[in-house]
């Protein structure tokens, strides 16, 4: 990405040549740390220092031209998990699970960077089919929640034992390529898998 995108939309050329321009005059007395600093939080719109370094990282920016309110729109980034979300509530699927009588509903893209299972199947099967069923005798409960996990990294609070028994399996069974269902398991329902070692 370019650091042209960083700038507000509504700029013309010659205004952002001329904040680029201008964008380490104010700057060439400052420490290379915090020229670093500010082009991370233009990259990221993240600012993770002290209150006291910020003010002083905002003030440089004020110097450059740019205000409060865009300084401010740039702020708290959506993450990559707020991305999956907003492509799991807002985008329909491309693929689709058939358990029982149920479809699920996925996006390739995230089966792939999620599971060498599926990533194995889409990337060695050529078949231009949109669905394949589901033989891991799974509840449609737990089968549901595994999905909601590949695009929220959490499962719904208070779930039964049972459900979460079965579902200490899932990562092994879909080759799921980090440990962060097993993790948030562990962490969340430790009781019940000591229960049955």
């Amino acid at each position: 990405m370019r650091l042209h995108d960083k700038f507000p939309e509504n700029c013309d050329e010659k205004l952002i040549s001329e904040k680029l321009s201008h964008l380490f005059y104010p700057l060439r007395s400052k420490k290379s740390r915090e020229i670093q600093l500010i082009l991370k939080f233009l990259y990221t719109g993240i600012f993770d220092v002290e209150e006291e370094t910020k003010q002083s990282l905002v003030g440089y920016m004020h110097e450059m031209g740019l205000d409060d309110s865009w300084i401010e729109s740039k702020q708290g980034r959506k993450s990559i998990l707020q991305d999956l979300q907003f492509l799991y509530s807002n985008y329909k699927p491309d693929f689709y699970i058939k358990k029982e009588d149920k479809k699920y509903g996925v996006h390739k893209l995230i089966l792939i960077a999620r599971s060498d299972l599926f990533r194995g199947m889409f990337l060695s099967v050529q078949d231009s089919s949109n669905e394949v069923n589901d033989y891991s005798g799974k509840s449609n409960t737990s089968f549901q929640q595994f999905i909601h996990f590949l695009y929220f990294d959490e499962i719904q609070p208070d779930l039964p034992q049972e459900i979460v028994e079965e579902m200490f399996d899932i990562p092994e069974y879909f080759q799921l390529n980090e440990n962060s269902l097993l993790i948030f398991l562990l962490d969340n329902y430790h009781q019940y898998r000591i229960q049955n070692l």
